[in-house]
């Protein structure tokens, strides 16, 4: 009996798993399978097979969006902030995790605070001055903003995750002669990998899916990443549903792709962490 019974509830569980994930997956097959058909059998029904692929949609998209030129935009500046993030940042939690201060726990404080601020409060400001410091339409220049807006957040989880290495392996390598900053990136920094994972994972969404800060850094029309260009093809008077899905599915596909890609390491990461 209880054979059977775990055997139900592992089939049961299974099929609840499948149903969850076909459930998040829906919406992601509903984009690519509608970006390759024309707009009349989009708005025929939206659930039928694609009966050919129509790849105009796309074609156009292509031509329309620079979408070549907004990928590349989009990759620099979330590659670029990710890798500076990851280096501060960790930098920056192991310094306040391992000098107890009063002055340590004001700074990560500080830190904490603003991430309970909306962008919406601070994006007027920011904006004016990116303007006087010569960062608007520089694509560097939304890469130094974006490391001081999503620094705080990475921050915050190294400080917690460095409180969990042993101070004893710092020790042994400061024995060896080994000085604060060789005992960081050869001892410490190698035991971050589970918060380096997490932090690439949910900087990547984040970064690429961004709408408002690229919108006000990036004005040229070189410049622009991909997320504010999906809005051209929407105005007050006509919405192309297919030039729109094409545009939505070129955009996210790069991120399927991360994923598939880096599936490996991120769940590896991950498992390193629970064991340690």
């Amino acid at each position: 009996m209880r054979g059977g019974t775990r055997l139900g509830l592992r089939i049961l569980t299974e099929a609840m798993l499948v149903a969850l994930g076909l459930l998040w997956a829906y919406p992601v097959l509903m984009v690519l399978m509608n970006s390759i058909k024309p707009l009349g059998q989009i708005l025929q029904n939206v659930m039928e097979l694609p009966k050919s692929f129509y790849l105009d949609n796309i074609s156009f998209v292509v031509r329309r969006m620079s979408y070549f030129s907004a990928l590349r935009n989009t990759s620099i500046v979330t590659i670029a902030t990710i890798c500076i993030t990851l280096v501060l940042a960790s930098m920056c939690g192991y310094m306040l995790a391992r000098r107890k201060s009063r002055i340590s726990l004001l700074i990560l404080l500080l830190f904490i605070s603003s991430l309970i601020m909306p962008f919406q409060t601070i994006m007027i400001p920011l904006a004016a001055i990116a303007g006087k410091l010569g960062l608007i339409d520089s694509v560097a220049g939304t890469v130094l903003v974006s490391v001081g807006l999503f620094s705080p957040f990475a921050i915050f989880m190294f400080q917690g995750f460095v409180k969990t290495i042993p101070i004893s392996l710092e020790e042994s390598a400061e024995i060896e002669g080994c000085s604060q900053t060789r005992r960081f990136f050869a001892v410490v920094f190698p035991n971050l990998v589970p918060v380096h994972s997490t932090v690439m994972v949910l900087y990547f969404m984040w970064l690429w899916n961004d709408y408002a800060m690229p919108s006000i850094m990036l004005t040229g029309d070189s410049k622009r990443t991909l997320v504010p260009l999906l809005y051209t093809f929407f105005d007050s008077f006509n919405s192309r549903w297919d030039y729109a899905l094409a545009a939505i599915a070129l955009a996210i596909l790069p991120v399927i792709l991360f994923f598939f890609a880096m599936q490996r390491y991120i769940i590896r990461g991950l498992t390193e962490g629970a064991i340690k």
